[in-house]
Parts: C-alpha cells; sequence; structure tokens
C-alpha cells in the first residue's frame, strides 16, 4: 500500500476494513435500522469521526458483509435498505432546498419522479427549482420569514419515494444527509419526516453538542429518535490504537510505534481520529524517511 495513503486525515473513512471502534455507536444504529418507524441522528464534535459512522451505516443498511462484521450482534433482519446519501454544503439553505437538491440530481431522486407521457424530467426539475428557490409569489428564499417546504415539494419528494420502492423493488429507503448542520434553516424537517411513510428512515448527521441544537424543532420527533440517537463522542485510548493497529499491518509491520509515541498521539488529539490520522501520517513517513522502524514519541512530537 502506498504509505501515504496509511493514514487518511484528508478523506473520511469508506471501508469498513479500515474503520476502528465506535462498537456501541453501530450497535444503536443496528437497532434503529430494525426499528419500524425509527430514525437515526448523528452528532458531536468535529472531527471526531460522524461522517465514517455514517458511511459504515449505509452500508450496513444495504447488507455489506464486511460492515455487519463489525457488528457485535447479529442483525434480526436482513438488511435491504435502498440508501440516498447526500452531504450538505452551504447551497442548502433550508428543508425545501435540500428536498430540490435531492429531486434534480440524477445520482438522488430524479430518475424516480413520476411523470406523465408530456413531461421530461428535466423540466419538471426545473420547475420544482424555480418554484423553491422564489417561491408561488416570486419571493425570494433569502427572506428572513422562515417557513417549511412547500406542499408541492414534499409532494414530489414523497412521489419519488413510492417511485423509488415500486421501481427499485424494495421494502425500506434509507435517507442519509450528512453535515445536516450547514442549513441555517431546519424549519418544517420535524413535519417531512412525519410525513413519510414506515418504509422510510431519515439520517442526519451534523455538527452539535445535542439533538436539539442540531435540529431545532425537534421536540415532535422525539419519539421517532428514540432509538436513534447518537452521539460521537472522543474515542477511548483503545480504539485509538486500533487505528494504529491497522497502520502498522498496513505496512506489513514494517513500522511500528511505541507505546509512549500512541499515548502521545492520543492525548494531544483528545480522541479525534481526525488528529490520530494527521499526526500518524507524519509520523509514519518521517520513519520511512530516516529509515527508523519504530515510531517513539520524539517522532510524532515533530508533527
Amino acid at each position: 500500500m502506498n504509505p501515504i495513503n496509511i493514514f487518511t486525515p484528508s478523506s473520511e473513512i469508506t471501508d469498513p476494513e479500515k474503520f476502528s471502534g465506535r462498537t456501541q455507536e453501530l450497535e444503536k444504529i443496528s437497532l434503529a435500522l430494525q426499528t419500524d418507524g425509527a430514525h437515526i441522528v448523528i452528532y458531536g464534535n468535529r472531527g471526531v469521526g460522524k461522517s465514517s459512522l455514517t458511511n459504515q451505516m449505509c452500508l450496513l443498511a444495504q447488507g455489506n458483509t464486511k460492515a455487519l462484521q463489525l457488528l457485535s450482534t447479529k442483525p434480526y433482519i436482513n438488511f435491504n435498505y435502498k440508501v440516498i446519501q447526500f452531504k450538505c454544503d452551504d447551497s442548502v439553505k433550508n428543508i425545501e432546498t435540500l428536498l430540490i437538491r435531492l429531486l434534480s440530481s440524477n445520482e438522488h431522486l430524479q430518475p424516480y419522479i413520476p411523470l406523465s407521457k408530456s413531461e421530461e424530467r428535466t423540466e419538471l426539475s426545473a420547475s420544482i427549482g424555480f418554484k423553491g428557490f422564489f417561491g408561488a409569489s416570486g419571493r425570494s428564499s433569502t427572506s428572513e420569514k422562515k417557513e417549511g417546504p412547500t406542499t408541492d415539494t414534499v409532494s414530489h419528494f414523497n412521489n419519488a419515494i413510492r417511485n423509488l420502492i415500486t421501481t427499485e423493488n424494495c421494502e425500506t429507503v434509507l435517507i442519509a444527509i450528512d453535515e445536516f448542520d450547514r442549513i441555517s434553516d431546519k424549519t418544517g424537517i420535524a413535519s417531512l419526516i412525519k410525513s413519510c411513510k414506515k418504509e422510510v428512515k431519515f439520517s442526519l448527521t451534523g455538527v452539535s453538542s445535542n439533538v436539539k441544537e442540531l435540529l431545532n424543532d425537534h421536540s415532535s420527533l422525539d419519539r421517532a429518535i428514540a432509538d436513534g440517537s447518537i452521539e460521537v463522542k472522543p474515542m477511548t485510548y483503545e480504539e485509538a490504537c486500533t487505528i494504529i493497529d491497522k497502520a502498522e499491518k498496513d505496512t506489513n509491520h514494517e513500522i511500528s510505534f511505541s507505546d509512549d509515541a500512541r499515548l502521545y498521539m492520543f492525548q494531544v488529539s483528545r480522541g479525534h481520529p481526525f488528529y490520530i490520522h494527521l499526526i500518524g501520517k507524519h509520523a509514519l513517513l518521517g520513519s520511512l524517511k530516516s529509515a527508523k522502524k519504530t515510531s517513539q514519541e520524539k517522532r510524532a512530537k515533530q508533527y
């Protein structure tokens, strides 16, 4: 393996074999995926690995064999979700815009918008987008008045979901929204989730210290997220060491990290995997450059 990519601070973990720790969080996700009517909220500090955990959740939902091996308890059902995964950016200002992005993207829900023979998907997507950004009366969406998504947009969304279930011959759909905290106006998310049928689960992931802060209007969702509210805390020392163990294995054990180097990396990172990967990457490359087989605390401290 390319030693530059053994530690990966620049990207989230997608491969279950590279994923470390988070056993309790994965068990809670598995429980929520098996529970009728349950939705999932993943929250925590920046850099604790929420997006990587979300990736594993999406693989679990699809029944990925490697992801299932991360669980300590075998699920009671076979996971066979159709997963729609979306990462928010600063252009997603509200729930209306979120739905428009989902409905207008060929990678998400656009292929499942049910049409009459005279309609074209691109035309309908453009129509939805225009209404979403300016509203039926021509108001700009930047208006200070907070409103949830329009009835038309929610209707298009629910119709697309129904068509997806029929077209893909699947029983359940997981809508996984990452970086949900970047949406400034979350008005209407509770109503949207409650409007969906039992075949649909939402997963919302974002930077936050608690669920209330992340969702804003979450109070009516308390029951729906009771089994799926997952706080991602900093890693324990043992979990942090599994990242380093896997890195050593990827070098065919040509490079090892001493106990003092491991402790230093954990203390400086405060259990945040991003910093463990960042320090580990440069300590590893430094050891390779100097032809040292063991990365000591002194080497880790240089970075």
